[in-house]
């Protein structure tokens, strides 16, 4: 049954891909994430597609090497990853920003029941933060990246841990 489940959701991710990749996870969490702004006052996001690489490349290496770090400071066994460029090189190289202009969410969760439930948990891990929640509200913000993916490993204190896990990684703009 657990291996069913793993491939119906990997199947799911692969076969329901909209504009550079956006699934329906990625846009129910959009969607959460503009509701809670508009709550409060603040103009909805739009999808920034200048962010999609860097959000793009940040979910390959955290799920390639199971970690939920992306900046490069985790030890890991793929040798492509060796001299992984830092945050800030990567935000510029892949925006030709300020680095200071772009802020960066990485999430995990085990895979829930429903997409609408997988939304609201990240959602959720994002106002339980007090300066990720900030961010959410900042007035400058202008435009966002949402990328989510599924693995079943997942390295946590140095071991090796499997679940259905699903990897999230929200990339804002202003």
């Amino acid at each position: 049954m657990k291996k069913l489940s793993i491939i119906l959701a990997a199947f799911y991710f692969l076969a329901a891909p909209l504009v550079n990749s956006q699934n329906t996870l990625d846009t129910m969490i959009f969607n959460r994430i503009n509701e809670y702004r508009q709550d409060y006052g603040k103009a909805p996001l739009v999808w920034d597609s200048l962010l999609y690489k860097m959000a793009d490349q940040n979910l390959s290496y955290m799920m390639e090497t199971s970690t939920l770090s992306n900046d490069g400071s985790q030890p890991t066994p793929i040798s492509k990853y060796d001299n992984f460029p830092s945050y800030y090189d990567r935000v510029f190289a892949l925006t030709r920003e300020d680095p200071s202009k772009v802020i960066e969410i990485s999430l995990l969760e085990v895979e829930l029941h429903s997409w609408d439930i997988m939304a609201l948990s990240f959602l959720g891990k994002i106002l339980n933060s007090d300066n990720q929640a900030a961010h959410l509200l900042d007035p400058e913000l202008k435009g966002i990246w949402i990328s989510t993916g599924f693995s079943s490993e997942l390295i946590v204190d140095g071991q090796m841990t499997y679940n259905n896990y699903i990897y999230c990684e929200i990339v804002l703009h202003k």
